[in-house]
């Protein structure tokens, strides 16, 4: 799971990216290889946040402010790698690292991430092997925000980005007016 940054301000990060995504393998090497996934799931502190399946389309799951979701499960045979995790993201040394072009993900992305974003992160990648064992990955990772308090700086500039979009809004919504053909009163030709 790769995160991006791995600490964030509050309210003042433009973005905070986590993906999920599984490699691309020629060869299956082991019983533990996935080779067709069939769900990709993402948690936030245990409670599901979003996923993706080769029969549903990436969705979130819940109620989240300023979060994208999009994802791809391809539903056939992909020869995916991964490397299982125990608790805290210790390695069990059941597969290989994930490796080779990306052939399934989920990925988050929120704007602007609130408090509330930091905390624990987990991947499932779930999918079964050459003998139709289903095999289940995990991968763990956490997202904190920063200690660092926000400048006087940094909130003006986000106050004149946030103006900046209000009348790039104001001026859009004014042309579409303006341009937007009026049928005639009744009575008026």
């Amino acid at each position: 799971m790769q995160v991006a940054p791995l600490a964030y301000v509050p309210y003042v990060t433009p973005e905070l990216n986590l993906t999920c995504d599984v490699g691309l393998n020629t060869t299956a090497t082991s019983d533990q290889d996935i080779e067709v996934v069939t769900s990709i799931r993402m948690t936030y502190n245990g409670l599901g946040i979003a996923s993706v399946s080769e029969r549903f389309q990436a969705a979130v799951i819940g109620h989240h402010i300023n979060l994208d979701v999009s994802g791809y499960v391809p539903g056939h045979c992909i020869n995916a790698t991964g490397r299982q995790t125990g608790q805290n993201g210790q390695g069990t040394g059941q597969t290989a690292q994930l490796t080779g072009q990306t052939a399934a993900w989920l990925a988050l992305r929120w704007r602007y991430p609130a408090l509330a974003v930091a905390g624990d992160f987990s991947c499932e990648v779930a999918g079964y092997n050459h003998f139709g064992k289903t095999i289940v990955l995990h991968s763990r990772t956490a997202v904190s925000k920063t200690a660092s308090a926000v400048s006087t700086a940094d909130l003006y500039s986000r106050l004149d980005s946030l103006t900046r979009e209000v009348e790039a809004l104001r001026l859009n919504q004014c042309i579409t007016t303006q341009s937007t053909p009026q049928a005639p009163k009744p009575g008026q030709h």
